[in-house]
């Protein structure tokens, strides 16, 4: 088992769904031909907020993300993974308004690659992506 922990990159699948730069930490385990990873992150301090119709969204961002994913290779260059995502946004306007901007999000992804046979690389993913916000609640 690997325990990895502060800033770093992280990412799920292909990283379609989830890929950045944060503070967290990271378990991975691997059996034979099985890799389980899970981790914990927030968004750096200072970091723009993505959802640009919130006020003051350059300020700041608070966002948390957590999630496992699962990989199996059943051969050398193949991959086939699945993994789920949560991101919870705790950003509040700034300045202060009387609107919730807050969306929390989950995302379900399966998918595939294969590494390098004869030269060639190819992947596929499904991303199913669920969530709330105070505007469809």
């Amino acid at each position: 088992m690997k325990i990895r922990t502060g800033r770093q990159y992280l990412y799920l699948g292909q990283g379609i769904s989830y890929a950045n730069l944060h503070d967290g930490i990271q378990m991975t385990a691997a059996l034979e031909r099985w890799e389980l990873k899970s981790f914990i992150s927030a968004t750096l301090p200072h970091e723009e907020n993505i959802d640009y119709s919130i006020p003051g969204f350059d300020k700041t961002s608070d966002r948390y993300f957590s999630g496992p994913e699962l990989s199996w290779f059943p051969l050398e260059p193949v991959r086939l993974y699945g993994y789920f995502l949560s991101q919870t946004d705790r950003s509040d306007p700034n300045p202060s308004v009387g609107q919730d901007y807050a969306y929390q999000s989950q995302y379900w992804g399966v998918g595939g690659s294969v590494s390098k046979v004869r030269g060639v690389s190819a992947w596929a993913e499904y991303i199913l992506e669920s969530g709330s916000s105070a505007i469809f609640e």
